[in-house]
């Protein structure tokens, strides 16, 4: 009965479908025909921003888009070009024609063109691949203001549209009355008519599937209460004695300190591999531009306040080369025909994304200091005045951290603070340093050389900094002793409890006992160390080491007690016939569990699989894209292009073409 209902109900929702749905192609109107013109080939931009070879522009017009068009280039440092034809010819089709053209002109990655087949009823809207406005905002472009303003015959209307909608957010989609009536004349297909088909098709194969699972059904159902009735009799007659259960050990409590720290948190997902070329590939760009600007102003440098300041500069551009060298030649290794593993994938363009992070420090590091550098050049009186007092300061904390290191001495003895009485030597000598620089930039700001005064002014502020940071290392050691000092108490005492329990507990003499002998040793040593720090660490590692050895007994313990459990759990024997119906029906409730278990368990390995196979497709396909664009940057790399009429935001040799999508209208 339940089959014939979900029956009719499948032939209803399929009839409701068909017959609701408006699917008349023959109801749309017939399009008359017209002669073709003859198409236009690809051609060669001019100095203006507009080419009308469609001749559907008046002068007028033509003057306003070329206006609105480099007020753009002004505002916003993006080019676009209006090219309209009557249609498109070698090729036919709009992208490949507008991105045609706009390499045959050698347009760059701030640069755009709009071209449109007034009688071909077709456009597209080219832009550059690494360009600042995203696919899915072209798309919008053409969808929501180009389409509707073609739809209408305005021409003018459509390239302002694109000017805009380059320049400003998007506007929230305005449907014109054209628009509407030519929606309502078109042939609709709804997804119910393709779900009707769907069904209507492959009803007979359901109905045949559907008898076939009744009747497996039924067959199984018989063979389980078969086996439920032998397992009745076998389990009424067969008598087995009853176990008790061992009594558990009692539980070892470790003190809350001393307990093991619960496992880290699981690693992080990781990024997929489409997101991370993407990153690398953009790192790459912006680390190449940075290293061959980095590279322009260590010479400015070098000219201006000499080569002997521009060292460290010379150092860290180097690195940066080599470093981007390295990152250069990974990214040819994943875009050659040599087919890669997803791991190596992973590896090498993460290491890319590192390389070029630690490149693009080395120089923005060395960069800034010299605008600070130029920043003292250019106000080099005021900011003399301000390094002295600097110098100054730091030079009167030098005392009161000799103070603090003879306090320190003598609490905890010269040997722990050795390296602090280092330290405050290598302060004095900065100081000294620093009023040596001052004396020099005196010199310099009296001689009119200010890069010489600019210098030695930055060096002596670098000195006072250096021994400010030496002489504070005075106090941040008391801070440690201090607080070591107060954790020595309270460490004892959790390794004279772990001692009182490892001494309590009978299995695994042999261990325990000179762990806990080890650990007394330790606690008697701790009182009378006159160092704090080495104390607590000797503590720390007899605790350690006693926290594992106990829970090395707790974990014996709670294997014996599972396995007693496991044994005392033993099914208890039936002895009425009404106990055996239900114990044979749990035992299948059990089988069907376990069945749905494992039913479960195959599918998810199958999904596991499927999803790893469309990863490894997705891979495959991502790999061919970054080859056939590093082929175009390649060829594209032979040529040297100049792009015309290139504006304040152009730029040459643009790094392949994208756009949203073009359309009909």
């Amino acid at each position: 009965m339940r089959t014939l209902v979900l029956i009719g109900l499948l032939l209803l929702t399929a009839y409701v479908t068909v017959t609701g749905s408006p699917l008349s192609a023959s109801a749309a109107p017939a399009e008359t025909d017209t002669p073709a013109s003859a198409g236009q080939v690809p051609l060669e931009l001019g100095t203006g921003r507009v080419a009308d070879l469609a001749g559907v522009l008046s002068a007028e017009q033509v003057t306003e888009i070329d206006a609105a068009s480099r007020k753009l280039s002004s505002d916003e440092h993006l080019d676009v070009w209006i090219v309209l034809v009557d249609r498109f010819a070698e090729p036919e089709d709009a992208q490949q024609w507008a991105d045609a053209v706009a390499e045959k002109n050698g347009l760059g990655p701030q640069q755009y063109l709009l071209a449109i087949a007034t009688e071909g009823r077709t456009f597209f809207l080219s832009a550059p691949s690494l360009g600042r406005v995203s696919d899915s905002r072209l798309l919008e472009i053409e969808r929501r203001l180009i389409a509707p303003q073609l739809t209408e015959g305005d021409f003018t209307g459509a390239a302002l549209a694109t000017f805009s909608g380059l320049s400003e957010p998007m506007p929230a989609p305005t449907p014109t009355a054209s628009t509407a009536t030519a929606t309502a004349d078109k042939t609709i297909i709804t997804p119910g008519i393709v779900v009707a088909v769907i069904i209507l098709v492959s009803l007979p194969f359901l109905l045949v599937a559907l008898l076939i699972w009744i009747l497996i059904r039924r067959r199984r159902a018989s063979r389980a209460l078969s086996a439920a009735r032998a397992a009745t009799v076998i389990t009424a007659t067969t008598p087995a004695p009853a176990q008790v259960p061992a009594p558990a050990p009692a539980p070892i409590r470790l003190p809350a300190s001393a307990q093991t720290p619960p496992a880290s948190a699981p690693p992080p997902v990781l990024r997929p591999i489409a997101d991370l070329g993407r990153d690398a590939d953009s790192a790459l760009v912006t680390t190449d531009d940075a290293v061959r600007m980095a590279d322009q102003d260590l010479g400015f440098a070098a000219a201006q306040y000499g080569d002997s300041s521009v060292g460290d500069f010379t150092e860290a551009l180097a690195r940066a080369k080599r470093n981007l060298a390295e990152a250069f030649t990974l990214k040819q290794k994943l875009t050659d025909e040599t087919p890669d593993t997803e791991q190596e994938i992973r590896e090498w363009t993460t290491r890319i994304l590192a390389l070029c992070a630690t490149a693009m420090a080395d120089v923005q590091a060395q960069q800034q200091g010299f605008a600070a550098l130029r920043r003292i050049e250019a106000d080099a009186g005021a900011l003399l005045a301000s390094a002295r007092e600097e110098v100054l300061l730091a030079e009167t904390r030098i005392p009161a951290a000799g103070a603090e290191l003879d306090r320190l001495r003598a609490r905890y003895g010269a040997s722990v603070l050795a390296e602090a009485g280092n330290n405050l030597s290598r302060a004095g000598a900065l100081i000294a340093a620093a009023h040596t620089e001052l004396e020099s930039a005196e010199s310099g700001t009296a001689r009119g050389d200010s890069a010489a005064a600019a210098l030695a002014i930055q060096r002596a502020q670098k000195a006072a900094g250096q021994a400010t940071t030496l002489a504070s290392t005075i106090s941040t050691r008391a801070g440690e002793l201090a607080e070591a000092a107060s954790r020595v108490l309270s460490q004892s005492m959790i390794l004279a409890q772990l001692i009182t329990i490892a001494r309590g507990i009978p299995e695994n003499v042999n261990v325990l006992t000179p762990l806990a002998s080890l650990a007394e040793q330790t606690v008697a040593l701790a009182r009378t160390d006159a160092n704090p720090l080495r104390a607590l660490d000797k503590l720390r590692e007899a605790s350690a080491a006693l926290t594992h050895a106990i829970e090395d007994v707790q974990r014996s313990r709670a294997e014996s007690a599972e396995a007693a459990a496991g044994f005392a759990a033993a099914p208890a024997v039936p002895t009425t016939p009404e106990d055996a119906k239900l114990q044979a029906r749990a035992a299948k409730d059990l089988a069907r569990a376990q069945k749905a278990e494992a039913r479960r368990a195959r599918i998810a390995r199958e999904n596991v699989a499927r999803a790893e196979r469309d990863q490894i497709r997705a891979i495959e396909r991502a790999r061919e894209l970054e080859r056939e664009q590093a082929r175009q940057r390649r060829a594209e790399r032979t040529e040297s292009r100049r792009p015309r009429d290139s504006g304040s935001g152009s730029s040459s040799g643009g790094r392949g073409r994208s756009g949203g999508g073009g359309g009909r209208f």
